[in-house]
């Protein structure tokens, strides 16, 4: 199967010394683990749009850059899903132990001296999560007690 090059991503320091860790946990490249945990991740409609341009004429447009935007909605399916309850219709947010971003936002607002409410209210989650997040890593040792 031949590989085309693509643009190199950039990822902070956490998520890639996590990835070295996996790769080696695992036996298998960082690229193998950074491309599943990546297609995992995206919807079922991105993966139908990519799936349609890479297999189509080759007069189509190659990147997303090149498609109009009514062109993505025509090309994606909607996925079908069971209907929600009133609580669960709200948009739901990983848990915070499975969002790197939200955890990163945390390690920086708390060094910046914002206090547990602000920091939630930022972040859009309870002050008793991100309270216990802190109190978590500083006894890990991943964040100094101010």
């Amino acid at each position: 199967m031949s590989s085309r090059k693509y643009p190199r991503i950039e990822i902070d320091q956490r998520a890639y010394d996590a990835l070295q860790v996996e790769s080696i946990r695992e036996h298998r490249t960082s690229r193998e683990i950074a491309t599943e945990a990546i297609i995992g991740y995206v919807s079922k409609d991105a993966i139908t749009f990519i799936d349609r341009m890479t297999v189509g004429p080759i007069d189509q447009p190659t990147t997303i850059k090149d498609v109009e935007p009514e062109t993505i909605e025509e090309v994606c399916i909607p996925v079908k899903t069971k209907s929600k309850s009133k609580s669960e219709s709200k948009d739901k947010k990983p848990s915070l132990r499975n969002d790197p971003i939200a955890q990163d936002e945390i390690y920086k607002l708390y060094k910046s001296k914002m206090s547990i409410r602000k920091i939630a209210d930022q972040i859009g989650r309870p002050a008793s999560t991100v309270r216990d997040f802190i109190n978590t890593q500083i006894k890990a040792g991943d964040l100094d007690r101010r």
